[in-house]
């Protein structure tokens, strides 16, 4: 099913950059402490060729609309793609790019074939980059296929089974009204009582679920390619900025301590986003409502697959007959790419990234303050 609306989605988190830019900036840093002449003459110029290589795989994005898919980042910055010339997509495993420990690290690249002529959209690096990865493939060539106006969905037994219209045969959104009408064909549907109870339970419920929408709709928000990559520049600035001035004798070099602890700070901000940029994948993956079949039908629910009610002004939908959590617009497969999906609790999932983020946070400021400690010394001392 092709989307409806704008959805953007990580193509390329931008973690590789992320490592390249430290080692390079650790390298000279360690240069310069054994011999600042080392460091300028070697350790700089270091440096920036990895700077280089993280520019070369830096984050980006893909943008989903009715039309075809955009990308943004990268080699392929703003490359347009229209639907009806997409034939598929898929992941390619690379093999060993590198060893983590005795460990091999596979390579994956993300390929949209188009005819003759086959396009790398984007490189990711172990198993769980290759999931995503493959989660964006799966995207890619569901909404390649042409719409089926014709397509049935098949619903769950129960009061869900009614919520079909007889003019067209699409399904309803279910409301706590007698009378609705179909998105489809503009017929007037009858709900059922029992389907009509059972949205104003679920909407008298709905407060109990305002945190939840609150966090999600943080995270579904979080910034895209071009943020990530000024955070790691400015980072990567501040970094090799201090290793410039403890190099030097006109600087002052509490000044490159100053920039050394900026470089942690700016190192902590990009993780604790990219954690975030992460997670919109992981949640999108497991809790995304099933993309509608039809155009003007509503999204079904990933859990039992029944219809979801139509609610105004949030992503965040509460199917009335599973009470599953669903997330609208963030995953575009159809239901048969998805049947193999472990489910699991939207609590839970958030729960995690809130532990990873402190975590991050705790982390982060023990470095800053070990780091800080020497270096105020030093730089008092010359």
């Amino acid at each position: 099913m092709r989307p409806t609306s704008v959805v953007r989605k990580p193509l390329a988190l931008g973690n590789t950059a992320t490592f390249f830019l430290c080692y390079g900036i650790g390298i000279a840093g360690f240069l310069t402490f054994i011999a600042p002449a080392a460091g300028e003459v070697i350790g700089l110029p270091f440096a920036f060729c990895f700077a280089a290589w993280a520019w070369s795989v830096r984050a980006s994005d893909v943008v989903f609309d009715a039309t075809g898919l955009t990308v943004v980042g990268r080699a392929l910055e703003r490359r347009y793609m229209r639907w009806e010339h997409i034939e598929s997509s898929d992941v390619k495993d690379e093999g060993a790019a590198l060893k983590v420990g005795s460990s091999p690290v596979n390579s994956f690249y993300l390929r949209v074939m188009t005819g003759s002529n086959i396009v790398l959209l984007a490189q990711g690096l172990g198993e769980d980059e290759r999931d995503e990865l493959k989660v964006i493939a799966d995207c890619i060539t569901e909404a390649s296929k042409p719409t089926d106006s014709d397509a049935a969905v098949a619903l769950p037994p129960g009061a869900a089974s009614s919520l079909v219209c007889p003019n067209c045969g699409a399904t309803v959104a279910p409301a706590d009204q007698s009378v609705a009408r179909c998105g489809s064909c503009g017929h007037d549907v009858s709900i059922p009582d029992e389907v009509q109870n059972l949205v104003r339970n679920t909407r008298a419920l709905a407060d109990d679920r305002r945190e939840e929408e609150r966090t999600l709709s943080k995270v579904l928000k979080q910034p895209g390619a071009r943020e990530i990559v000024m955070l790691q520049a400015a980072f990567f600035a501040s970094g090799v900025g201090s290793v410039a001035v403890w190099v030097t004798s006109v600087i002052p070099h509490y000044i490159g301590s100053l920039l050394f602890i900026a470089s942690l700070v700016l190192l902590i901000i990009e993780r604790r986003t990219m954690a975030d940029r992460r997670a919109v994948l992981s949640i999108g993956r497991f809790f995304g409502a099933i993309a509608p079949a039809r155009k003007g039908a509503p999204s079904t629910c990933r859990s039992c697959g029944a219809p979801l009610p139509v609610v105004e002004g949030t992503a965040v939908v509460a199917c009335v007959f599973c009470n599953a959590t669903n997330l609208l617009d963030v995953d575009l497969r159809g239901a048969a790419a998805r049947a193999s999906e472990v489910r699991g609790d939207l609590d839970t999932v958030l729960a995690l990234r809130q532990q990873r983020a402190k975590q991050v946070l705790h982390l982060g400021v023990a470095a800053i303050v070990i780091a800080a400690v020497p270096l105020a010394i030093a730089a008092l001392g010359r």
